[in-house]
């Protein structure tokens, strides 16, 4: 998810209790199931309500008038939250899910684990790309989408080379751009994630030792080879169930399963859906 600061100044907290201050140009990008608030420093216009852990507030409720949001609002095109009264808006916020993917099946965030402040200084070429993204949005012209793609990429791509250029890294698998021999490994599980890899074969792919590359490979991503195999294996499952036209059976092939029994107990344990339940969910 996105927030990105459109007007006023605000604050967001973070899981861990952390308050970090937000303004006009402020970008943050929470991961996927991160639980965060949202707070104004003035009074609400509209008060947002969703479920969560800790139960729905509404409006009076809400601490230093807090926004709480455990999950993506579900809006289309991406909602503002507005904080204020209508003759002085406190802060507005455009809101939004992106999907950002290295090769077919690996995101670029799915190894972020805490929210992601991008230092607003960089504001004056962020704020036309999104003000351009939620005009396209309210317009739905033809074509709308294909505009929308190039200034979120335009977006994400100065917001990438400004988070590298820090000393302590978020996101330290980028280093996979720079890096041709950790490059032709990942493009190779990526290119048949059902193959049948194994750390020597991708060791001796990247041209490294398997002690080296895997040292290399893990300081990158977090986690061992294998493990980031079968991780773009499950995500290459879920692309396609959500595709439609094959069997569970034939997707478990696909992804280098032999078994069905053993697919649907790797995919629930990695979504929490049954492969029949997640197809189902999404169409």
């Amino acid at each position: 998810m996105l927030h990105f600061v459109l007007q006023g100044s605000g604050a967001i907290r973070c899981p861990d209790g952390e308050s970090r201050r937000v303004v006009p140009g402020s970008l943050v990008i929470v991961p996927r199931g991160a639980e965060h608030d949202l707070e104004s420093e003035g009074e609400l216009q509209h008060d947002l309500v969703v479920p969560g852990p800790r139960g729905a507030k509404r409006g009076a409720e809400l601490e230093k008038s807090e926004l709480y949001i455990p999950t993506a609002p579900n809006h289309d095109p991406a909602p503002r939250i507005v904080a204020g009264t209508v003759e002085s808006t406190d802060l507005i916020i455009a809101c939004g899910l992106v999907r950002a993917y290295y090769g077919p099946s690996l995101g670029l965030f799915d190894h972020l684990r805490e929210l992601l402040f991008v230092d607003p200084s960089d504001s004056l070429r962020l704020m036309p790309a999104f003000e351009g993204i939620l005009e396209e949005q309210a317009q739905a012209d033809p074509g709308s989408d294909a505009v929308t793609s190039a200034l979120m990429t335009q977006c994400l791509v100065r917001v990438l080379r400004k988070v590298c250029e820090e000393s302590d890294c978020p996101l330290p698998w980028l280093a996979v751009v720079e890096d041709i021999r950790l490059a032709r490994a990942v493009d190779l599980i990526l290119k048949d994630p059902g193959g049948n890899h194994s750390v020597d074969l991708l060791a001796e792919v990247a041209a490294m030792s398997r002690s080296a590359f895997s040292e290399r490979f893990t300081a990158a991503f977090g986690l061992p080879p294998m493990s980031l195999v079968h991780h773009i294996r499950m995500q290459r499952a879920a692309r396609l169930l959500r595709q439609g036209g094959q069997s569970i059976d034939e997707v478990a092939g696909r992804v280098g399963f032999s078994s069905r029994s053993h697919f649907s107990r790797a995919f629930k344990a990695h979504t929490g859906h049954s492969p029949a339940a997640f197809r189902e969910a999404v169409h």
